[in-house]
């Protein structure tokens, strides 16, 4: 009902008596269905977010689904077309493709997405340090993170490059909703390691022809 127009949507805080609606990714509002907070995952990381860095806002987050129900939002805002409003947005490769929209209303995550912003070297170094039950304070988890992670990172870098490029030219070449697929090993013993053979047979399959 508040989407329908801009002067709606400029209003909505004020019907849910907040300062701020910020909209957000994920959920299952690709038809405008009603979704929860608890439905997106994107939802509570922002919620969080907000509280930590600007705890004096107050703001209702909604999720819409895709980033593309998004960026007409984030355009709005942009040319000043509503108020009242706040978008949060994955980084994805838009740096790469110079199409950041420089707005204080419109919020990036850090890294590609709020996954790779949760699971930063120090933050999981933290939280390794507070749930590792015999580990005495301040013990030096380097080992049980940076190595693995810096193995994963050097393993991911040609299939994110041949993400990015297929990206230019209109194709997909990660199965973002099989992302499994392409790991092996998944527990405490064997931490996860790409399957080069899975993606070698993903490039052929969206070989141009």
């Amino acid at each position: 009902m508040f989407e329908r127009s801009n002067l709606g949507i400029s209003n909505r805080s004020i019907f849910l008596d907040v300062q701020y609606i910020v909209y957000v990714e994920g959920g299952k509002n690709e038809n405008h269905q009603k979704t929860t907070l608890q439905e997106s995952f994107d939802g509570l990381f922002w919620k969080k977010a907000l509280k930590a860095f600007r705890p004096e806002i107050k703001c209702k987050i909604i999720p819409r689904g895709s980033k593309t129900n998004l960026l007409e939002l984030s355009s709005k805002i942009l040319n000043n077309e509503i108020r009242n409003s706040i978008v949060g947005l994955d980084r994805d490769y838009d740096e790469l493709d110079n199409s950041i929209m420089n707005h204080n209303n419109i919020l990036y995550t850090y890294g590609y997405s709020f996954e790779n912003d949760i699971f930063y070297e120090k933050f999981l170094k933290e939280i390794f340090d507070a749930l590792c039950p015999i580990c005495e304070p301040g013990f030096d988890a380097s080992n049980e993170i940076d190595i693995p992670l810096n193995r994963f990172k050097r393993q991911f870098f040609w299939p994110s490059y041949a993400d990015y490029c297929a990206k230019k030219i209109g194709r997909k070449f990660i199965d973002r909703k099989k992302p499994n697929k392409y790991l092996s090993g998944n527990d405490v013993k064997n931490p996860p390691t790409l399957l080069t053979s899975v993606l070698l047979e993903q490039i052929k399959k969206n070989k141009p022809r």
